[in-house]
């Protein structure tokens, strides 16, 4: 058999074929199985994008800009096309091709020349209008004929729109302005102006957060447009801007206003906000509450008690209403007016008579049956026909029920009356009497607060009747004056217990009450007990002793007494092995029953010590009775320590304050002895553990092993330390010899600092000058070898005023220090009590350096000069370290923005005292007089003198140490 297939139509992939043969009745005699991979022809390529770059930031001018794409693609196949992404969506299936000479003779060959691509650029330009601030993606498809993917391409693209500066000022509603609702000529006037270096920024209205007008009418304002729009590039023709708003429809309370000046990108340039009071009209009133007078007592159960609610009120609203609140809940929204004469005469006609207020009274009838028992506050409100409260009075009533009086006596139990559980028929005896005028009231009995007994069995009491009960009804009102109740002690916890008996009204209110207290104990037994050891204060070596036996007697009168052991409160045995004593049988056992209740007075345990940490601990032993109890007690201490070795050591290398590069190794070695033959030596880099110490012979040493127990086998030890990722300036190399058990024998320390190779190194000479270097002759100090100058820019004054000023000597000493070969920093000295002074001083020292067009020969850090002068009074004595930190880092990221490196110059005392110098991020020039730096933290210029004598200079000046390249 044989069958032709157009493979042309089937899709890319595997295809499976099956052959069967069938028989004339439809079933498979036989069938074979084989598959086949159809894929396009295999067209190679090449695509490269010229433009736009990648990660390439394009800043929008305009709603109309674009980005140019364009590059060059070639394959072997001519009917290939190039496919534009934006962010994963499809821009264009096909894009512009065009002719590329350089391409054809440089690229394509390789791909079949101009007959497989005759024209290899492609060009596209892609409008930003519709494209968000961020991060955007451009992917680039050379497609063959067949749709496969030859080759592509991505590009990532950061849009972000111009920002524009501007200045606002709201002049109208001033803060708080009040509108009333209901003045229908007075409306809301939102005002001031507005300036931007957008031409095309609108102004938006917002209240209480949602926007009222997204473009606000612009008018002219002269003085701003000639003045402050001057500073914006004249950019906004008409500065002001006005919008009158209605209030009418505005709900009563404060509402929020904001205006903010919009690009024509939508991003807000400036912005201001405002608060409008909106109110009713507002009436003035009068009003008096006559009854209830406050606290005023209603009985529930008097016939036909009811609660008078009575009074006047009256005010300038003729619509004005009552309204009745009880416990916050309103009662009555229009209660009851009548007619007061008195009222009219004396009183409303200063607020509109009664023309105003037709009647000045109210009252409400309050039937007090349907109120609960308790204080209840009673609040009348003179409500506006705008709902606004004019004037209110409160008052309180109390609600009772009907009161009895009465009397009471607890016979039994007496106080703290003792109660032990084991005894047989133990049982708490709850007696006396109460009497009442109420007879339908009950005894109530409470157990630690909790009802034992809702209604205790009365009794008959003659004594009570004819003694007591004659002044409470007699026998009529308590028939049974005598109440009784049998508690069983057995069920009770041990410890005491609070009882409370009430005598409780028909209406569950207490008439009478006693209170009375039971100690409910289990049986008790005497004993003795003794440690005998541990001896107190024992101690023990944790490394050579794992337990420790702790052993002694005990004896008591009960015959099931258990000894359990705590060790620092935490039990470790619950019940120690017990062991014959005959000497505490014959002398202190018989005062306790004898060997036939502590058959075994002895006690005895193996307690574990290894898990207890160093220092002292108590070993308390305790016997318990068979319900628990502590018949007895006893307690020791021991002390755990480690164990001690003593040893010495010595660091050879590196010595002190010696000087490495950047990226090198360093080897420390030395030697270490001590009485542990398994101590070990560890090398610690600015606190951080690095490694151990390798160890090797030291004969040289032998001495020193030998005042230690010669243990010490290899004194030597060496170790090499990497210095890459090493902040320039000093560090701190920290080795310590340790024992088997951890502790520390000894340690030593040294310093050593990091420097880097360039035209600034470390031991050249640099110095730093000012106005009072006085003339400096710049050709011979660059002869002297001097590297590198910082020169002093200037100054904020110290006075009240703080002043900015122009050292005298800045230009003329920046021109010779650059013209003799030197490499020139700047540092600007500032006493700024804020970050917005330390913006301005790093504004002033950039517009300085402009203004002499030395912006581009600034070779080494710009630095902010924070010292606290002497013997004057500065105006920054008083300012927080924070503070001064801020000033700091806000000067530097001035500095760090405009593309210069930043630095900050302070004394060794000033870092560490006068500010959070671990909180700045920028390099530290630290000024220490002396023949080290001891400054901890890190730093890149060392000022060490200020008394340097240089060829060039007349008098003393400043010298450094730089550790960085730059």
């Amino acid at each position: 058999f044989i069958q032709y297939i157009n493979a042309y139509e089937w899709s890319v992939g595997t295809h499976k074929l099956k052959i069967e043969q069938v028989a004339r009745t439809g079933q498979i005699i036989s069938s074979t199985e084989t598959s086949i991979v159809v894929k396009n022809h295999g067209y190679i390529g090449k695509i490269y994008v010229e433009t736009p770059t990648n990660n390439i930031t394009i800043t929008r001018q305009n709603t109309n800009d674009t980005v140019k794409v364009q590059g060059w693609a070639v394959s072997t196949d001519s009917g290939a096309k190039i496919r534009l992404y934006t962010d994963g969506k499809i821009f264009n299936t096909n894009l512009l091709r065009q002719s590329r000479g350089d391409v054809d003779k440089a690229v394509s060959g390789s791909y079949g020349g101009t007959a497989a691509t005759p024209k290899a650029g492609f060009l596209q330009y892609v409008r930003l209008d519709g494209w968000s601030v961020g991060t955007h993606k451009l992917k680039l498809e050379q497609v063959s004929r067949y749709g496969d993917v030859l080759n592509s391409s991505e590009i990532t693209i950061n849009v972000q729109n111009r920002k524009y500066k501007g200045v606002m000022n709201l002049e109208q509603p001033v803060v708080n302005s009040k509108y009333t609702k209901q003045n229908t000529s007075e409306r809301l006037a939102v005002k001031g102006w507005a300036v931007s270096e957008d031409s095309n920024a609108t102004i938006k209205l917002y209240v209480d957060g949602k926007i009222w007008n997204s473009n606000l009418s612009r008018e002219q304002r002269a003085n701003i447009e000639n003045s402050v729009a001057k500073d914006y590039g004249k950019a906004t023709s008409k500065a002001g801007f006005i919008q009158y708003v209605n209030v009418s429809d505005w709900a009563v309370g404060t509402h929020k206003v904001k205006v903010e000046q919009v690009s024509r990108f939508g991003d807000v340039i400036t912005s201001a906000e405002t608060s409008v009071v909106i109110q009713n009209q507002k009436y003035s009133g009068k009003m008096y509450l006559e009854k209830p007078t406050a606290n005023q007592v209603f009985t529930k159960q008097k016939a036909n008690e009811s609660i008078m609610l009575q009074g006047w009120a009256v005010s300038g609203d003729k619509n004005a209403k009552i309204r009745l609140y009880v416990d916050g809940k309103i009662w009555n929204t229009n209660v009851q007016r009548q007619s007061r004469g008195d009222v009219d005469k004396a009183v409303s006609g200063n607020y509109g008579g009664t023309a105003a207020t037709p009647m000045a009274g109210f009252i409400q009838y309050l039937k007090v049956a349907e109120w609960s028992v308790g204080t209840h506050k009673l609040r009348i409100e003179q409500v506006s026909g705008y709902g606004d409260v004019i004037t209110s009075a409160e008052t309180s009533v109390v609600i009772q029920n009907q009161k009895y009086s009465g009397k009471m006596y607890l016979e039994k139990p007496t106080v703290n009356q003792v109660f032990t559980k084991q005894k047989a028929n133990e049982n708490i005896v709850v007696q006396g009497w109460a009497v009442s005028g109420d007879s339908g009231a009950t005894v109530k009995l409470y157990v630690d607060g909790k009802v034992w007994n809702n209604s205790m069995q009365r009794q008959s009491r003659g004594d009570v009747d004819k003694a007591v009960s004659g002044s409470y009804g007699g026998t009529a009102a308590t028939p049974k004056a005598g109440f009784l109740q049998n508690i069983k002690v057995d069920s009770w916890s041990v410890g005491t217990h609070k009882l409370r008996i009430e005598q409780v009204s028909r209406y569950g209110e207490v008439i009478t009450s006693a209170e009375t207290t039971v100690v409910i104990q289990n049986l008790k037994y005497s004993g003795r007990m003794w440690i005998d050891a541990p001896a107190n204060n024992s101690t023990y070596i944790k490394q050579s002793t794992s337990q420790i036996t702790l052993n002694g007697w005990a004896v008591s009168g009960d015959s099931n007494a258990v000894v359990r052991a705590k060790v620092d409160g935490n039990i470790v045995s619950s019940k120690m092995s017990r062991e014959k004593r005959a000497d505490v049988d014959k002398v202190v056992a018989p005062s306790y029953g004898g060997s036939c209740i502590t058959p075994n007075a002895g006690f005895r345990q193996n307690i574990n010590i290894s898990n207890l940490g160093i220092g002292t601990h108590t070993i308390a032993v305790e016997q318990i009775s068979q319900y628990g109890d502590i018949i007895s007690s006893a307690q020791t201490t021991i002390k755990i320590e480690s164990g001690k070795f003593t040893g010495e050591m010595c660091i050879d290398s590196p010595a002190n304050n010696s000087t490495y590069e950047l990226n090198s190794n360093i080897t420390v070695q030395g030697w270490a002895v001590s009485q542990d033959e398994q101590a070990s030596v560890e090398v610690y880099l600015d606190g951080a553990l690095k490694c151990k110490a390798g160890r090797y012979a030291r004969p040289d040493v032998a001495g020193f092993a030998q005042r230690h127990g010669n243990k010490t086998q290899n004194a030597g030890f060496r170790a090499t330390i990497n210095l890459a990722n090493l902040s320039s300036g000093s560090h701190k190399i920290t080795v310590c010899q340790k024992s088997r058990f951890g502790d520390i024998i000894n340690s030593a320390d040294t310093v050593f600092s990091i420097v880097q190779k360039g035209n600034v190194v470390y031991g050249d000479k640099g110095i730093d000058v000012s106005q009072f270097q006085g003339n400096i002759n710049w050709n011979s100090v660059a002869a002297s070898g001097v590297k590198y100058a910082m020169i002093r820019i200037g100054y904020r004054g110290y006075g009240n005023a703080g002043g900015l000023a122009e050292d005298p000597k800045f230009k003329t000493n920046f021109a010779g220090a650059v013209a003799s070969g030197l490499k020139v920093g700047v540092y600007f000295y500032s006493p700024s009590i804020s970050a917005a002074e330390a913006q301005k001083d790093a504004e002033y020292v950039l517009n300085t350096l402009r203004k002499y067009g030395y912006q581009n020969q600034v070779s080494m850090p710009i630095a902010i000069d924070l010292e606290i002068m002497s013997g004057v009074n500065p105006r920054d004595k008083n300012v927080s370290k924070a503070v001064r930190t801020d000033i700091a880092n806000t000067f530097c990221r001035v500095i760090a923005n405009n593309g210069y490196k930043p630095m900050v110059y302070a004394s060794k005392s000033f870092l560490n005292d006068n500010m959070n110098a671990s909180q700045v991020p920028y390099d530290i020039w630290v000024a220490q007089y002396s023949s080290k730096c001891t400054y901890t933290g890190n730093y890149a210029i060392w000022q060490y003198t200020d008394k340097g004598k240089i060829s060039g200079i007349s008098g003393n000046v400043d010298i450094n140490i730089c550790y960085k390249n730059y």
